[in-house]
């Protein structure tokens, strides 16, 4: 079995006992979805990486331009955040955090999805984007 191979074994048994009930369901891109405490986040196997890791996203933001003001915005939340980080991609803004993948387990991966919810779940009613976007 090659290493990418074990890694996603590895991977597939972290979301099984994280999910047991098979809450979870896979998309075109390979991402895999899971709804954590109401938020819905992505899961990545990113194998192209040295080491390999394992990306917990959930964009906030869909089709927003990147403006100063926004940026500015942006910083402001991760001056705050502990584990992860927000940024701008794509015309998204993304809440994320990654962890190494051959080492993963249950509860590193439990905390990563506890840490992006919490961070979207803070947000969401702060209307904190409403002002910079709007411009």
């Amino acid at each position: 079995m090659s290493d990418h191979d074990a890694i996603r074994v590895r991977l597939n048994k972290v979301l099984g006992e994280l999910a047991p009930d098979g809450g979870t369901t896979a998309d075109d891109d390979g991402d895999v979805t899971l709804t954590w405490e109401g938020v819905l986040l992505y899961l990545r196997l990113i194998e192209d990486e040295d080491p390999p890791l394992v990306r917990v996203s959930c964009p906030i933001l869909l089709g927003v331009a990147r403006t100063p003001a926004l940026l500015e915005a942006i910083n402001g939340v991760n001056a705050g955040i502990r584990f992860g980080r927000m940024y701008w991609l794509d015309d998204q803004v993304v809440v994320s955090t990654e962890m190494v993948a051959a080492t993963l387990d249950r509860e590193e991966l439990e905390s990563a999805c506890r840490a992006v919810a919490e961070v979207v779940r803070h947000l969401e009613p702060t209307g904190l984007f409403a002002d910079v976007t709007s411009r």
